[in-house]
């Protein structure tokens, strides 16, 4: 533990000047992230409030339009149910990207945005480790040398929090929490110097998350979903990568990527059960031609099999009524997504002009699902006014393919096409720091995303008179203005993040409606004071409520003895404004061969309800409120060595 350390200030080059990135030092102590690095992603401008949730929300985007990758390559999730960890140990992750409008070619299959966790290299000095357990987890992790060239990391969590919700809950009226998540991950990373210029890593994750139900009547004032309720979501991966250096121009970096994701979902006589075998491939070749002039040439491409099986009730497409039959089917088939990617990078020359930095990028993508090709160009170009001030424009067109079954016959329609969006970006940066490690910096963006070809539900039929399910009827706008500001002054950090949003949808015959995460006013306050081996945070968070469509009515349905709902105006109405502090307080007692930190992170300390639904009752005259986390206190403790 070194006490004393040097700061070097200097400009990164960032190739997609949208991009932001997390290293540990800065998510390890987070307020309100436990720690987390996915969670602190979520103090930053343009991601939606999705109060214990596992979906990310970027930009005003639907969940499903963000992808999530480890080391370049998709993985199914990248946060445990709930919300509560990313599903890699903090310790083992380097840096987290987050990649909102006008991200670069290097990633598709995404209209949204793409998190990526980037794991670090083992550490080969001498055996390291530390073990940890607070309030809802607890967990290892132990890495060194294998020999002279090798190292290795290997890591292990496992949660309890559904017993901890359960207790914390069970006396409050005011919170009406139906569900909570158990979950456990296990991470391993072996690395090997082949020579010089040539790098070998093998990398294998496996994570497992299981829903169920906390409450002794969950969901019997529900006349939609009978009986029990689980859920269970497992998936493991396997990426071997080879970095080599080839000459002082040219590098390359290749990996594959192979494993499994399974997920199943009971719902009393209902069930979704689906598993699929995915295998990657991303290789990029990097080259800097000349000082005006480099180029890097990429592939990702990915095929997955599936094998699903459904039960759910039988519904007349014509009226978009159920029949209170129940209908099982089961389908395979596989899927392939391949891509070629070419980044450029030209400076030019000149007294004037050599300030100015563009990046004409092109991606190549086949959808077999679709049997659609396209070419999606994503340019952006930067103006560096002087050492501490840069513009920057960037402009793409993303496709992002059906999901989900969209595109099945039995499930969806085989005809859909992929769903299109084009992303501009404008923004600045400004460094006040004056060259030194004190100030403020300042990064403001207006962003804009054209959404067509949108995956709707519908109740029209075919040529042949066969019901469609799916078409893509639907249209979007996403407008919106997002600035981040950091201040330090020797001991201070002051953040303050804020985006303001409008993300309307627009369906056939219908009026323009907010869209699900529509959520007009995001602001994070987070600031922080080190003194010693102190360490204290605070984060105050304000968001404007999510849109809701209000029930206004309901109609008896004597066959299946139940009530069914008249919904007022699609998403007319919000709920009430998120409101939300966290403190964290931080101690570390330094020895000779070990460190032992203790931590108490209060979540939500002034218990406020924060709404996340309304539970309607048997006949939709009533409704009570189903509110977030209460005021939680984690207390945890690591030891390392």
């Amino acid at each position: 533990y070194n006490v004393f350390e040097t700061t070097v200030t200097a400009v990164a080059e960032k190739k997609d000047r949208s991009k932001k990135t997390l290293s540990q030092k800065d998510f390890l102590k987070a307020p309100g992230a436990q720690g987390d690095p996915v969670k602190a992603v979520q103090n930053l401008p343009g991601i939606a409030n999705q109060s214990f949730s596992a979906q990310i929300v970027i930009q005003g985007s639907e969940p499903d339009d963000t992808r999530y990758a480890l080391n370049g390559h998709e993985i199914p999730i990248v946060f445990h149910f709930g919300g509560l960890s990313s599903v890699v140990f903090p310790e083992a992750i380097e840096e987290v990207e987050y990649l909102a409008s006008g991200f670069g070619p290097e990633f598709g299959r995404a209209t949204g945005g793409i998190i990526n966790l980037k794991t670090r290299k083992p550490k080969s000095d001498r055996l390291n480790a530390l073990g940890f357990v607070d309030l809802y987890n607890s967990g290892g992790l132990i890495e060194g040398p294998l020999s002279e060239k090798s190292s290795a990391v290997f890591s292990a969590r496992k949660s309890y929090i559904g017993s901890v919700i359960e207790k914390v809950t069970e006396d409050n009226e005011a919170f009406d929490l139906t569900v909570a998540p158990e979950f456990s991950d296990v991470y391993f990373n072996y690395f090997y110097d082949l020579t010089e210029t040539d790098k070998l890593d093998i990398l294998a994750i496996r994570s497992e998350d299981e829903l169920k139900f906390i409450l002794n009547e969950p969901v019997s004032s529900n006349p939609n979903i009978r009986g029990t309720f689980y859920q269970n979501t497992t998936f493991y991966r396997v990426i071997p990568r080879w970095r080599k250096k080839i000459n002082d121009k040219t590098s390359m970096d290749v990996s594959l990527g192979y494993g499994d994701n399974n997920i199943l979902v009971e719902i009393g006589d209902y069930y979704f059960d689906l598993e699929t075998t995915t295998f990657s491939q991303r290789a990029e070749v990097i080259t800097r031609h000349s000082e005006t002039y480099s180029s890097t040439i990429g592939l990702d491409a990915q095929k997955v099999n599936f094998d699903v099986g459904i039960s759910f009730p039988t519904r007349n497409f014509s009226t978009g009524t159920g029949s209170g039959d129940l209908t099982i089917s089961e389908q395979s088939g596989e899927s392939w997504n391949k891509s070629l990617y070419l980044r450029n990078k030209i400076n030019f020359t000149g007294e004037r002009s050599k300030k100015f930095t563009f990046y004409p990028n092109f991606r190549l993508t086949e959808f077999t699902t679709t049997n659609e090709k396209y070419l999606m160009p994503r340019w952006s170009l930067n103006y560096q006014a002087n050492p501490t001030l840069s513009y920057y424009f960037s402009t793409g067109l993303y496709y992002q393919p059906p999901q989900n079954g969209e595109a099945t016959e039995d499930f969806g329609n085989p005809e859909l096409n992929s769903e299109r969006a084009i992303h501009y970006t404008l923004g600045l940066e400004k460094d006040f720091r004056g060259g030194g490690s004190n100030g403020f910096i300042l990064n403001l963006d207006v962003f804009s995303k054209k959404l067509d070809q949108l995956i709707i539900s519908t109740t029209r039929n075919n040529d042949d008179g066969e019901p469609l399910i799916y078409s893509n009827e639907g249209t979007g706008t996403i407008n919106g203005f997002q600035s981040l500001l950091k201040w330090v002054k020797d001991e201070f950090t002051f953040i303050s993040s804020y985006t303001y949003l409008k993300s309307t949808r627009k369906n056939p015959n219908e009026p323009e409606y907010p869209s699900e995460f529509d959520q007009t006013h995001n602001l994070n306050l987070i600031a922080s004071y080190e003194r010693s081996r102190w360490t204290y945070s605070a984060r105050f968070r304000y968001v404007t409520g999510n849109p809701v469509t209000p029930v206004d009515s309901s109609i008896y349905d004597a066959d299946n003895d139940v009530y069914v709902p008249i919904e007022g105006r699609k998403f007319s109405e919000r709920y009430d404004p998120f409101l939300q502090l966290d403190i964290r307080f931080d101690r570390k007692w330094i020895y000779n061969n070990w460190i032992l930190s203790a931590y108490l992170d209060i979540q939500n300390i002034t218990s406020n309800e924060n709404v996340q639904n309304y539970n309607y009752n048997y006949d939709y005259s009533e409704f009570t409120k189903t509110s977030g986390l209460p005021l939680l206190p984690i207390f945890g403790i690591k030891g390392e060595y």
